[in-house]
């Protein structure tokens, strides 16, 4: 089995000849995110890699699927690419990250983000141990609304955070 940092694309690797990866911010069942610098925009952004460590590894950038899974993953790559192109026509949906590019390489698939700043839920409960009832239904409210409206649209969202 690879060791865990052979999982990640290395720092300062290039994606579609203008994302440069900084450095991995989170990784999860479906996908691996990167926090990156678009060279042409010169605005940094995130970008999510399809990433299935069950079946997948990593051979320097390109990524090796395991041959009895490989027609599982052409089916969650071509599912992917689908959400990414249905997310991005909600641009102007407060509470939606903004999809602002997608594309494959590496024999994965990526989707490019706006790269927020901030803390997640979990980090600020962390910190803070609990919500006020006011606190909850301030972050609560305009995230049922965007999963409101993507809804309405047949997608369903592997992943709100």
């Amino acid at each position: 089995m690879p060791e865990e940092k052979e999982k990640y694309l290395a720092e300062g690797t290039v994606l579609d000849r203008r994302y440069e990866i900084r450095r991995v911010v989170k990784c999860g069942g479906f996908g691996i995110i990167y926090e990156a610098y678009n060279q042409n925009s010169q605005k940094r952004v995130a970008i999510k890699e399809l990433f299935e460590s069950e079946y997948m590894y990593r051979n320097g950038e390109k990524l090796v699927i395991s041959e009895e899974k490989k027609h599982i993953f052409e089916n969650e790559k071509e599912k992917f690419l689908k959400e990414a192109r249905r997310l991005s026509d909600f641009s102007s949906e407060p509470g939606i990250v903004h999809v602002l590019d997608y594309f494959q390489e590496n024999n994965t698939a990526y989707i490019v983000m706006e790269y927020l700043e901030g803390e997640t839920l979990g980090e600020h409960l962390k910190r803070e141990k609990k919500l006020t009832e006011e606190e909850a239904v301030r972050i609560i409210l305009p995230v049922l609304q965007a999963l409101e409206e993507v809804h309405k649209e047949g997608i369903l969202h592997r992943d709100v955070a």
